[in-house]
């Protein structure tokens, strides 16, 4: 009896622990993956400019296009990609993309 209390207590130790420490491991693969980027914190800033920037005019022009195009940008390098019903569209996603100077390949 004192031996399965024993597995209980601690069954319920590492639980309680997996459950504390879950939202923890995001943070830390994070801060990690953020450590070992090859991109300075200023490209990362960048980056990340360029993206919103992206967004908010697709946004602006068609909420629907924030479900239909994704957007990647690596060293002022952007990516889109989806699916577009009209070529048509897809010319005026792209040129919402070029608005941005800092871009240095679409």
């Amino acid at each position: 009896m004192k031996k399965l209390l024993t597995l209980g207590y601690y069954f319920s130790v590492g639980l309680l622990m997996a459950t504390l420490f879950s939202g923890c491991a995001s943070v830390v693969t994070s801060a990690a993956q953020k450590a070992w980027e090859n991109r300075s914190t200023e490209d990362q800033v960048t980056d990340s400019k360029i993206h919103t920037g992206i967004l908010d005019r697709l946004k602006n022009k068609d909420k629907g296009l924030l479900l239909d195009v994704n957007i990647d940008v690596w060293e002022q390098r952007v990516l889109l990609t989806g699916t577009l019903d009209d070529a048509g569209v897809r010319s005026e996603v792209e040129a919402l993309a070029k608005q941005d100077s800092r871009i240095k390949i679409l």
